[in-house]
């Protein structure tokens, strides 16, 4: 668990990345992600979905 908190959080620590950007960034985290969903649009839109509830 600690290795894939540290592959993505490092990487992403100086700048915002997207969805989009994450998901093809090839990061361990990015690949469980795919893993458990393979459909990019399928975290599009939930991501998009969980923006607009806490917004």
């Amino acid at each position: 668990m600690l290795k894939l908190y540290n592959t993505y959080f490092r990487r992403t620590a100086k700048r915002m990345e997207s969805i989009e950007e994450f998901l093809s960034g090839g990061t361990l985290l990015a690949k469980l992600f795919l893993h458990i969903e393979a459909d990019r649009g399928y975290w599009l839109g939930e991501s998009e979905r969980l923006m607009g509830a806490v917004s």
